[in-house]
């Protein structure tokens, strides 16, 4: 089928998908409903959008570029590419949890978000706590499984590469022990985001990203050259400190009493 065929699947399916959902909420009699003239401008309100949307944004756009370039060093660290192998295998193994957390993310921020609009700072707090409580549990138990188990996904990704597994085991390995602090980076980050608190988050998270990570993994993969498994301590590293970050933001309460 081809790179080519698989974008223009996925473009069609969320087109299908977004124009399915917007039939479905212009139905009357529905609890959420949309309605056209109310479709006109409302500069107010955009502001608003505005001053919650942008730190997000920037937040994200500036992660993925982070992102790549840990990729790009991971690359340049070793010319025959199975590094950056094992890299990738085990970043699409480790997002059977953080995909999880995401998850949990979203719904701390809806639950908080709705919470404080009904006055219940009390609620919002036991809604990320609770948030934390079974998505942190997920990710925690998933993070036994990368340390005691890494090794068996690893080899059905790269089954005739022992090298490609024995790296891609020591990746899962270093991040299993820190799935709980990459948990509560996602989920009170979600929270804090429920609650509006977008531009301190995105504070946070570019320290974090841009001072530690970025800056660790340039000194570690290139200039001291000291291979995956440095590279992914960092990383993990790196997750621990931006969850310990945001959950003592969390902690320090002043997202309750954000006018959005």
């Amino acid at each position: 089928m081809g790179f080519t065929g698989i974008a223009v699947g996925t473009i069609i399916a969320y087109v299908a998908g977004g124009l399915i959902q917007c039939i479905i909420i212009l139905q009357p009699g529905r609890a959420v409903r949309l309605y056209l003239h109310r479709l006109r401008p409302h500069w107010t309100t955009i502001k608003r959008l505005f001053r919650i949307s942008i730190p997000a944004g920037v937040e994200g756009g500036l992660q993925w570029i982070a992102n790549f370039g840990v990729l790009a060093i991971v690359n340049r660290a070793d010319a025959t590419n199975a590094m950056s192998s094992a890299h990738i295998n085990a970043i699409r193994i480790e997002s059977i949890s953080f995909m999880t957390g995401l998850a949990f993310a979203t719904a701390a921020a809806t639950m908080v978000g709705t919470s404080l609009g009904m006055k219940d700072p009390k609620r919002a707090t036991r809604s990320a706590y609770l948030a934390y409580l079974v998505g942190g549990g997920v990710m925690a138990t998933c993070g036994v499984f990368m340390i005691t188990l890494g090794r068996y996904p690893a080899q059905w990704l790269s089954p005739a590469d022992p090298h490609i597994v024995h790296l891609t085991t020591q990746c899962l390995f270093i991040t299993g022990f820190i799935q709980s602090g990459f948990a509560a980076s996602l989920i009170f980050g979600g929270a804090l985001r429920g609650a509006g608190d977008t531009f301190m988050v995105m504070c946070m998270t570019l320290l974090s990203v841009l001072c530690i990570r970025f800056v660790g993994v340039l000194v570690v993969g290139l200039w001291l050259g000291m291979g995956l498994a440095a590279i992914w301590c960092v990383l993990a590293g790196e997750l621990f400190i931006r969850g310990s970050l945001i959950y003592f933001r969390f902690l320090h309460g002043g997202w309750r009493r954000i006018q959005v």
